[in-house]
């Protein structure tokens, strides 16, 4: 289902208490006490929290948490800080057997025994030294992937793995909506602060939350592509989608750098491709695969819209995560995103950028980047995560990676960790 790679699984713990410690580097001695915690039948240890912490996340669910996101890294080796950012607090990382390091984000008391207060953890990033071995990393997984580090500046290719080759998107395909909102407001036929009201057909499902508010609701349309945006939100997506005009936005694909828009045509919502694949068994989804554009078209105005919300029923298996989705290639993207970066030069563009920038995806370095824009998405077998990056150089890249299993469902906290460490990589 299209959601932003809510993709990341990422769990914050929020917590504090610990034991009396003599250590040179109280930090580094608390990194190595969550590392403890990922050892088989570990316990918990309540004095190295505090109690805010632990009433916010009790020790079983801690452990949970924790062995869920370590159950494939192997067994823990050893802690290490990475960047101190005060005396109590880091960017730290747990070293694991399978050559994967775990992100941590930590914050301690500032008086012995320096209980845990922060705990952060991010996806597991395998633990490589090159972009081509985060190339081989991605070849190894189970379907098809595809992947693009970019530097817009100076237009080189620093590396790629099937960058040409159309992917499904999840809701990464958000971008375009985004797209044609930029360009409606650059004519002058639209501005960020119009007002629309919530219209109860295009109430979509989560993720999101605009699904939830009161139907005829006056929302922006800033706000709108905000929540669309932020945290995928679905219901806002259809809200822009049809207030721009569906053809609107099939057209600004072309305009945005897809070398292959017509893959997108029809431009489904996302209500509509819940419609198709989560009613009649996925039947309908098999039809719609089958038609040509112009009978999908049909389809969409006639058929769908006689089906109740109700009717959409949603399954946990992979149903045409290949055929019946969102597509564009991984070198699209990266051009869709440098189209972000020069309409982004004034004052009717810039609002894109920090739209973009609300939700960085994966644990970015603002010393190294001090810009991070990004979109990612995923529905059962299908994770794709695209960037818009600032060097602290000057230069702008692009980082975008897709993978698609069309039998099982694919890690997405694998996957994210993979395009972290691309990131870290780039520096």
């Amino acid at each position: 289902m299209p959601h932003t790679a809510h993709v990341l699984l990422a769990f914050v713990l929020l917590a504090t208490g610990m034991s009396t410690m003599v250590a040179s580097n109280p930090l580094l001695e608390r990194l190595r006490d969550v590392g403890a915690l990922t050892v088989p039948m570990a316990a918990v240890n309540e004095d190295i929290f505090t109690k805010d912490f632990l009433r916010a996340v009790p020790p079983q669910q801690l452990v949970a948490a924790i062995r869920q996101l370590t159950a494939s890294t192997g067994t823990f080796v050893k802690a290490t800080v990475d960047v101190t950012k005060t005396e109590f607090s880091c960017t730290g990382s747990l070293h694991m057997s399978k050559k994967i390091r775990v992100p941590v984000e930590l914050t301690i008391e500032s008086t012995p025994p320096h209980r845990i207060s922060g705990l952060f953890l991010r996806p597991p990033v395998p633990d490589v030294t090159t972009l081509d071995s985060v190339v081989t990393e991605l070849k190894a997984l189970p379907g098809a992937s595809a992947f693009l580090a970019v530097n817009l500046t100076k237009g080189d290719t620093i590396v790629g793995h099937n960058a040409g080759t159309p992917m499904p998107l999840g809701s990464s395909f958000k971008l375009f909506v985004l797209g044609e909102l930029v360009r409606s407001i650059k004519a002058g036929q639209r501005a960020w602060k119009d007002v629309i009201e919530l219209r109860s057909s295009h109430r979509s499902y989560p993720s999101g939350e605009v699904h939830t508010w009161p139907l005829g609701s006056p929302v922006t349309l800033h706000t709108l592509a905000l929540k669309m945006i932020s945290v995928s939100d679905n219901t806002a997506t259809d809200e822009l989608l049809f207030t721009l005009g569906r053809q609107h936005v099939e057209q600004i694909q072309g305009v945005m750098g897809h070398t292959q828009p017509r893959l997108n045509m029809p431009f489904l919502s996302t209500r509509e491709l819940f419609q198709l694949k989560f009613t009649d068994g996925g039947e309908r989804a098999r039809r719609y695969y089958s038609m040509k554009p112009a009978q999908r078209r049909v389809m969409l105005e006639e058929e769908l819209t006689s089906l109740q919300y109700d009717d959409v029923t949603f399954v946990d298996n992979v149903v045409l995560a290949d055929s019946v989705e969102w597509f564009a290639s991984m070198r699209d993207m990266a051009a869709c995103m440098n189209w972000f970066r020069l309409q982004g030069a004034d004052t009717a563009g810039k609002p894109a950028l920090d739209i973009l920038a609300k939700n960085p995806g994966v644990s970015i370095d603002a010393a190294v980047w001090p810009y991070a824009g990004f979109k990612g998405g995923s529905e059962t077998g299908v994770v794709c995560m695209v960037f818009l990056l600032r060097h602290s150089s000057g230069d702008w890249y692009a980082v975008s990676g897709a993978w698609v299993n069309p039998s099982a469902a694919v890690d997405t906290v694998t996957f994210a960790g993979v395009m972290q460490r691309a990131i870290e990589l780039l520096r």
